[in-house]
Formats: C-alpha cells, structure tokens, sequence
C-alpha cells in the first residue's frame, strides 16, 4: 500500500517535527552521562517524529575470528507493531553470513541503505520480510572514525521512498549519536587516566617507603652474617631472610613499574622475535590446558622498549588467556603493524599518530563483564581466588606501555572470549645505551660521607662499610651533610645519599657540592627512580643505584668511582 500523498503544509509540518525530534534526541545524547539510557527515548522521539512504524539502534562488534556482527541493542514499536527487541535472531547477526555485506560497504561510505525491500537484492530480503518490513532507512554510526552500527527506521504498512530532508534530518541524529559515544570513550578514558595517575602516585610512595624497611632488613642481615661466620645454621636461617627480601623487593619493582617510576633499558627490538620467545616460554606452563599459536607479520616491527618488560606485558597476558580459557582452548598470538590517524587517537591526546606495532593476544575463554573490564588495569584488582594472584599483573603491563608511548586496548564478552591489543611506536633510529660491569673490591680506608634521613638504614649502610675497610660520616638530610662537607672536604672521597630526604633532598645536596667541587663523586640511592637529574646526567663521577642494595652491590659502585 503507497502512503497518501501529503499536503504542503503537512509535509513543512513532518518536517519541522523530525528538525525537533532530531535536536531533543541531540541533546538526549550528549547531556546524557550514558548515551545508552537515553537511546530508547530518542528512538521513540524519532520515530514518532519520522511516521516509521520501528526505530531502531543495531551495534557492531567483532567475532573471535574477526567477522564483524551486529545486535539490535534498543528499540521503538508503534502501538499495533510487532516488537522486535526480544527476536534472537537478531542478535550477533553477521553481515558475511546474511548476505548484507552491501550493508557494511555502502555503511562504510558513510551513506545510508534506504528504500523499499523489493527492490533489495534477494539475498538481503528474507530477514526483512520476516519483520514485515515494507521500507526502511539505515543511517551510519562512525566513532574514532569506524563504523559502530546504524539507526534504523521501518515502515511496515506502506511502500514508502524517504525524503532528502528526512535523510539530512536522521542522518544528523546518527552523527549525534556517535559524538556522544566518543564523547563518553574520551570521557571514561579521561577518568581511567587520572584515576591510574593517583593509584601510580600511591603505589610509588608506598614502594618508596617499603625499599627504605627492605634497606634496613637487607643492611642488618648481612651485618649479623658478617659477624657470626661460621655458625652454618644460622646463616642459613639469615640467607632465607635475604632471600624473602629479594621476592619483596620484586614487588616493589612492580609497584615501580605500574607508576611508571621503574627505569629501564631500552634498545630496539624485534618484537615478532619477542613473541616467538614469549609463546615458546609459555607452553610448557599452559599444562596442555590450551593451544598456542604465533604468527608474525613481515616484516616483524621493531620497536625500541625494554625488551624484558615487553616480554613480561605479553608473558602475563598469555597467562591469563590460559586461566581463562576451558580445557582445549585456543590462544591466538599475532604481531603486526597498524598505520593510526589523529582521529584514531582521538582517546589519546598524548600519542603522535604514526605508524605503531601491534600485539594481539586473543582467546575464547570465558571473556569478561563490562563491569571487570572497567577495572582490570587497577593495581591489585584480580577475579582470581586468594593466592592465585597478586592482581598487579595488568597495571604493570598498562604502565608499562605507557611507558614506551604506547597504550592496551580490550575488547571482551562474557562468554565470547577476550582480545587484548597492545600498541607500541615502530622505532626510529636511537642511540642505544649500554652499562659498564663493576669489578668487585674491598676499601682501602677511603672517607664515605653517608647522607640517608632513615636512623635504621643510615646505621646499618654505616657497619658494612667499617666492616668492608672504609671510614664514614654520617648526616640525617642535605643540610647537615653539606655542613659536613664544608668541614671535611679534604678527606671526603666520596657521598652515599639518599634521593628523597627531608629539609634539603639529595639532588639538592648534589647540586650544592658540585658547585663547590666539581669533581666530587657522588653516588645516589632511590627508592623511586633511577632517573638522574639533568644537571648530573653526563657526570663522569656519577652513579645513580636502587633501594634496596645490598653491601657487596654497593661496595663494587664504589670501587668503581673510586678507583
């Protein structure tokens, strides 16, 4: 049945309804906190406003083995119009399967499918026709520039054609639609990252302070081992707490790394080569649980990272693969690139576009809710039971990216497996940096001015070195260390300091001395970083170590400077 044909000031009327149903539907979506609880009423505004029979929102996602789906995700009827809302067999629909790739193409040109389901190719008629479908127009939804699913719209009782201003009107909507997806990926990515910025904050200050107790353990111990050779059980029992402390320790360079405070050493790498190793490595823990397998593109992307940390992302995401896939799963390693435009990154307004690596490693495991995935990447959140998991092992990963210009990307369903994306600049030409091995050696009665706000630490870095040959003075912060400097320069060979003290800190210090002595050597302890300071970068008589250091570590950087 054809419509009846309208009048003039009908057809202004329609018109003018549609230009006002667009704008509250616009202002439903980017007012909303999520476009999601407003999607219902705008399709009803729409689709009263249009005279269509159905409104809908069908949205895109990806299949395991990349076929590109759609589900129908809301929904509005006209009274005496079938709903289609609960109809299964309109979801996780594939384009491929149903013959509607004309969809996709002609979706993907940003122009819409419209007119009557007659004149569609037969292939595309039969699920139409089930939904007595007589006309419809399906308009595009583009966010960070790909396409996310359409609105759609049904005329069950007549055979009608859409008008140009019907097709400029909801064509309008369905960009507001998609301004307010982005708007709220920009959003909660926002959130993520100066929620990851405080928890990073924390996490530092906390392995700060656990490096100085572990210094303090570590200092002690070895102390009493030097004092009580030959009692074999009881160095054993000591060798065990130096041991715990070295897992401790492990922790803290967790810690480190999530916040982003953990110095590495970069290099440029092969990173197909780093997932052949990292999937070789893998096997023999997935306990024939899972298969897995690795592809790499060629030619494999360099990239410049530290290679063990890179190794440790992709290691800890095949691990978690392996905990959530059922006995006979499948994980899929792939290494690639991926060319990425400004409006890619559009959710990450700190990463240059260019050409990056990709890392995928996807499994058809057990997936996770929207409510996990919101979650995952925060320091000791873990599904796992009691002391199967620290839950540090994806915000490590996260900050460790980040680290290296890159970000991790998830997608997942519960019950449809998961795919994490790890993106990673390719690598330009950069000077790689190396680091001269220490000899080791005993003192030679040399004066160490020990500079370290912690009474216990201070006291036990001071035993090891009397023990180890060499003379000290000791100062609590920078200021009583300079006064101590000023009086015994002479004799000075070289400063032990802590980086962060109260009063004056080490770098404080460290600039002071040097304006006085050029030629001081200087070595600095960090809970923290191994980041030195600028000023003191390309020092000759310069060292920068990590809490906590044991007495024999210590003792070869100092031989080292001072010989």
């Amino acid at each position: 049945m054809n419509r009846p044909v309208e009048t003039y000031s009908e057809t202004i009327q329609r018109c003018n309804d549609i230009l006002a149903a667009v704008g509250f539907a616009s202002s439903l979506f980017l007012q909303s906190a999520n476009w999601q609880d407003a999607l219902e009423n705008a399709l009803q505004q729409l689709g009263q406003a249009t005279r269509a029979n159905r409104a809908y929102f069908f949205e895109n996602h990806l299949r395991d083995d990349g076929d590109v789906l759609t589900s129908q995700l809301a929904e509005w009827a006209a009274p005496g119009i079938q709903p289609q809302i609960d109809n299964e067999a309109l979801q996780n629909l594939s384009y491929q399967e149903l013959g509607l790739l004309r969809w996709v193409d002609v979706m993907n040109d940003r122009k819409p499918i419209h007119g009557l389901i007659s004149s569609f190719p037969k292939a595309e008629q039969a699920i139409l026709e089930s939904q007595d479908i007589q006309s419809l127009i399906a308009m595009p939804v583009f966010s960070q520039g790909q396409l996310v699913g359409f609105l759609g719209f049904d005329d069950c009782e007549s055979l009608r054609e859409w008008s140009r201003a019907e097709f400029d009107a909801l064509f309008a909507a369905a960009v507001a639609l998609g301004a307010a997806i982005d708007r709220q990926h920009l959003e909660h990515q926002i959130h993520f990252s100066q929620k990851m910025e405080a928890i990073g904050r924390l996490a530092s200050g906390i392995a700060h302070d656990f490096n100085n107790s572990l210094q303090a353990i570590v200092g002690l111990t070895q102390v009493a081992k030097l004092k009580i050779k030959g009692q074999d059980s009881v160095q054993g029992n000591l060798d065990g707490v130096l041991l715990a402390t070295d897992r401790a320790h492990g922790l803290t360079r967790q810690l480190l790394s999530f916040s982003r405070k953990q110095a590495s050493h970069q290099k440029n790498v092969n990173l197909g080569q780093v997932c052949e190793s990292v999937v070789t490595m893998a096997k023999p823990v997935l306990d024939g649980r899972a298969e897995i397998s690795v592809s790499t593109a060629s030619p494999p992307p360099v990239v410049f990272v530290d290679e063990s940390l890179v190794s440790q992302v992709i290691l800890n995401m095949c691990l978690n693969a392996r905990d959530a896939v059922p006995s006979g799963g499948v994980i899929q390693v792939r290494c690639g690139r991926e060319l990425l435009s400004k409006k890619r990154l559009d959710l990450y307004p700190e990463i240059e576009p260019g050409e990056f690596a990709v890392v995928e490693v996807r499994d058809n495991g057990c997936g996770m809710s929207p409510e996990v995935q919101d979650r995952i990447f925060e320091p000791f959140f873990t599904t796992k039971a009691v002391g199967e998991g620290t839950g540090l092992g994806l915000s490590v990963a996260y900050g460790t990216v980040q680290q290296f210009g890159g970000f991790i990307e998830v997608t997942s369903e519960l019950g449809d497996g998961t795919e994490f994306r790890v993106y990673i600049p390719i690598a330009t030409d950069q000077e790689i940096l190396t680091s001269a091995k220490m000899s080791v050696a005993d003192g030679g009665g040399e004066m160490i001015l020990l500079v370290d706000d912690e009474e216990i630490v201070r006291e036990s870095f001071k035993e090891l070195l009397m023990i180890a040959g060499y003379r000290v003075l000791t100062a609590s912060n920078g200021v009583e260390a300079l006064q101590q400097y000023q009086v015994h320069s002479d004799e000075i060979s070289l400063v032990v300091s802590d980086t962060v003290m109260p009063e004056m800190d080490g770098v404080a210090m460290v600039d002071s001395i040097l304006k006085t002595n050029e030629h001081a050597k200087i070595i600095l302890l960090s809970g923290y970083s191994l980041s030195p300071p600028s000023f003191i970068k390309n020092h000759d008589n310069f060292l920068m170590l990590q809490k906590p250091i044991g007495g024999p570590t210590l003792c070869q950087a100092m031989r080292r400077l001072l010989d």
